[in-house]
């Protein structure tokens, strides 16, 4: 369907001649619709119409799955050490097998090396970290490089609670909106306080309370009741 919109799969575009650059592009595209092995068989194709090698290199190493990913992204990054897509993507490998000290040091490299960082790179970077104050640098970072994120100004309220620090964790939870009210409830039951009781009451108000009674709204409103029941 999408090809009848005007908006044909990377296999539609398959490149004519022996330039490399058409070739590392349909590479990219193939590995953003997730068709790997097709999309390694461009970078070869790249490579054999003589695409520069450190391109290759990396092109590679975010193309490739499986026991030859690891390998791959380390010639990428001896290659291109200034690759933010590739440190990160080492980073990844390596905290999936278990090597999170060694993750932290490529994340960190890769993550210095964005200037407007992504939020889902920032919330990884910051679940490897050792501990909730290292992990609230990262998010703070995060947030000042990569501007306003729900998703990260969410993880850093609830690192401020595993630092001790309620007050601050609500202080940056601002907004009346229903969201708010849930997650201001939801870190007071986390810092074990004894206003969580009276914080998931507000929030059922202002979920039950809101204009537009959406099937997720209706679910959150259930789920807040859920939790309220298991305070202790």
């Amino acid at each position: 369907m999408g090809a009848a919109l005007g908006h044909p799969d990377a296999g539609a575009l398959a490149p004519a001649g022996c330039e490399p650059e058409p070739w590392l592009l349909q590479a990219r595209a193939f590995a953003s619709e997730g068709r790997l092995a097709e999309a390694s068989g461009a970078v070869s194709r790249a490579a054999s119409c003589g695409a520069d090698p450190t391109r290759v290199a990396i092109a590679r190493a975010l193309t490739t799955a499986g026991p030859g990913r690891h390998d791959a992204l380390v010639e990428a990054v001896q290659r291109a050490p200034q690759h933010a897509g590739v440190r990160l993507a080492l980073a990844r490998t390596l905290a999936e097998c278990g090597a999170v000290a060694d993750a932290r040091e490529h994340a960190a490299l890769g993550l210095a090396a964005v200037g407007h960082p992504q939020p889902d790179d920032v919330l990884f970077v910051a679940s490897i970290q050792a501990d909730p104050a290292a992990a609230l640098a990262v998010l703070e970072d995060g947030l000042r490089r990569g501007g306003p994120s729900p998703a990260v100004r969410e993880a850093a309220a609830r690192a401020e609670v595993a630092l001790g620090s309620l007050e601050a964790a609500l202080a940056r939870v601002d907004g009346l909106d229903p969201h708010a009210a849930a997650l201001r409830a939801r870190l007071t039951a986390l810092a074990g306080d004894a206003r969580a009781r009276a914080a998931y009451d507000r929030a059922l108000l202002a979920v039950q309370g809101a204009p537009r009674q959406t099937p997720a709204m209706r679910a959150l409103a259930d789920v807040l009741g859920a939790e309220r029941e298991a305070l202790p």
